[in-house]
């Protein structure tokens, strides 16, 4: 028998034979045996590791199995959101270096509504896309004041163009009469505001409109400014006429505003009242050659000579430079430059007043 394959052993005087897979076994057992104990050693002798968290570093030794043990062990809290590295079951190693980054309470205001939330680090545009939250072009994320809690808004921001109309005001102007007692005035031209279109494109703040960019302007309807006479108290021979206001004199522009035309200083040689008719454009020059215009009237030269200074009241000022058949004695025609205007003004009797330069 070959012996390298049994093994004899006595028992109570008896011997008895003994099979290698036995032994085998026995062999292995030992073996896990020792293994174990190796491990069960390293697992449970001590670490140095470091910990890094709120930007501080902390090196410890510990025994502890996982990363989660550690930072109890420490008394570090660790709670959902915050951001872990390792992972908190990774089992510790010596010279291991775990990172952990506390996340904290955001309170976001947005579209009417409040959403609270935990996480780390700043709060970003890009971070609050990445949970699903969309931005305009030019939407943008406000801090608002903290009071322990990190609170934002998201401020939408609109454009929208609008026509809205706005009063154009009349100025007031005062020209001084020598003839008239000190203390008296006359209105002689009425102020009437203008309008005109405003084009703009408004900026909304979260529905709420925070400023208006003008794009342009257009007069529908200009001002006419009001003209006064006001006394002087002078019982001298003729009167000056002046402005008062502005140093110069006025006229009634071609839409109804009112242009420089009389001279500062200007005299007012005689006043009277006259029948005055609005008429417009005949396609004909006037009698003394010039294309009709605002400002012109026609008068009976026997009366008022041609070339003749004017400043026919709640018309303005105005030059005699036509004449009509149909004109005798104190009877003036007005120009307008549409029929609309010579609708408006009719025939009504006003007061002219000769001026002289």
């Amino acid at each position: 028998m070959d012996r390298s394959s049994t093994v004899v052993t006595e028992s109570k005087g008896k011997a008895r034979l003994k099979s290698p897979w036995i032994v085998g076994t026995a062999a292995f057992f030992a073996l896990v045996g020792m293994l174990s104990t190796v491990m069960m050693s390293d697992a449970f002798r001590w670490k140095t590791l470091s910990i890094d968290s709120e930007g501080q570093t902390r090196i410890v030794r510990s025994r502890a199995k996982t990363v989660k043990d550690v930072l109890t062990s420490e008394g570090i809290p660790y709670e959902i959101g915050d951001r872990l590295t390792p992972m908190e079951e990774e089992p510790v190693t010596d010279g291991m270096v775990i990172h952990m980054e506390k996340s904290r309470w955001h309170e976001l205001a947005l579209d009417g509504r409040k959403m609270n939330f935990k996480l780390t680090g700043s709060l970003s545009k890009e971070k609050l896309q990445e949970m699903g939250i969309s931005f305009g072009k030019e939407d943008r994320l406000e801090a608002v004041a903290e009071d322990g809690v990190s609170r934002w808004r998201i401020v939408r921001v609109e454009k929208q163009s609008r026509n809205r109309t706005e009063p154009i005001p009349f100025e007031r102007q005062e020209l001084t009469d020598g003839t008239m007692p000190k203390g008296q005035s006359r209105v002689v031209v009425q102020g009437e505001e203008g309008l005109k279109e405003i084009t703009e494109v408004v900026t909304l703040e979260n529905g709420v409109e925070v400023g208006a960019e003008r794009l342009k302007e257009e007069v529908q309807k200009p001002a006419r400014n009001e003209v006064v006479i006001r006394g002087e108290g002078s019982d001298r021979g003729g009167s000056r006429l002046a402005m008062a206001s502005r140093g110069r004199s006025t006229r009634l522009g071609q839409s109804g505003g009112i242009d420089d035309g009389l001279p500062q200083g200007s005299k007012i040689a005689a006043s009277f009242t006259v029948s005055a008719t609005a008429y417009t454009h005949t396609g004909s020059r006037t009698a003394t050659g010039r294309w009709p215009s605002v400002g012109v009237v026609a008068v009976d030269p026997r009366v008022i000579p041609l070339g003749t200074k004017l400043f026919v009241e709640n018309y303005g000022m105005a030059t005699a430079a036509d004449t009509g058949g149909a004109i005798k004695g104190n009877k003036i025609d007005v120009f307008f430059d549409t029929e609309a205007e010579c609708i408006r003004w009719g025939r009504q009797p006003v007061t002219v007043h000769i001026v002289e330069e």
